[in-house]
């Protein structure tokens, strides 16, 4: 499947309000570009994997056929213009933007997420450690955690798969030194509110524990964990 056509499957008439109530209203200053095209464009940029707000304008600037699928007719954004974007936002506005598309692909049935599975990502942080070795000196938030090869200074996104679709469904974002089974419930509570009828939870032996197996079974779903070598529960 063309970029064109992942972004032209995406119906994003549902949230063009929202984006819309992000700007002020009509002003002496110049037309905004579409907000719908913006959040297109910030899609594509994930998607590509482009590394910043500068490479993305330069990368629209020069080919026609990618800014054309975001909805660009002539011109296109600047690198300071999709910035400014992604602040009006903001982490929250992400969240609702997620949360409305998540409930439109559950109420079209393309997503069922009658099982999910649960794990937890280490991501590096843009910044040196403390004199203390323990978080970021310029990401005071950042912390040091261990990773699946040593330790490492930046954040875990806690996220639940769709296994089928192999669609996230909810996720949270946390410092790298918390532990991966705080986050269950939180994940559980978010699917709920997503309208995911979940009724299995996978998860890795990092979530073995009685009171993590309680927590999904509270929710009516089977928790799906394997128990550690040194599980005490493994032993009775």
């Amino acid at each position: 499947m063309s970029i064109k056509q992942v972004l032209d499957s995406l119906n994003l008439e549902r949230i063009r309000g929202f984006l819309t109530s992000l700007y002020h209203g009509a002003g002496a200053g110049r037309k905004p570009y579409p907000p719908v095209s913006m959040l297109k464009a910030q899609l594509l940029k994930h998607l590509l994997r482009v590394p910043s707000d500068r490479r993305l304008a330069l990368l629209l600037k020069r080919n026609r056929k990618k800014a054309k699928a975001c909805g660009f007719k002539l011109k296109t954004p600047s690198h300071g213009l999709f910035t400014q974007f992604r602040h009006r936002l903001s982490k929250d506005g992400y969240e609702r933007v997620f949360s409305m598309l998540l409930k439109q692909l559950v109420e079209d049935k393309v997503v069922k997420g009658e099982v999910v599975a649960v794990d937890g990502t280490a991501v590096k942080a843009y910044s040196q450690r403390d004199l203390k070795n323990k978080r970021g000196k310029s990401d005071p938030e950042a912390r040091v955690g261990r990773a699946r090869r040593g330790f490492l200074l930046g954040y875990k996104v806690h996220t639940a798969c769709c296994t089928s679709s192999e669609l996230p469904l909810a996720f949270t974002v946390a410092p790298c030194n918390m532990n991966e089974k705080r986050f269950i419930k939180p994940l559980l509570e978010k699917l709920m509110g997503h309208g995911v009828c979940f009724e299995t939870v996978l998860a890795d032996a990092q979530y073995d524990s009685a009171k993590v197996r309680e927590t999904v079974k509270e929710y009516g779903a089977e928790p799906v964990i394997p128990y550690r070598k040194s599980s005490k529960l493994r032993a009775a």
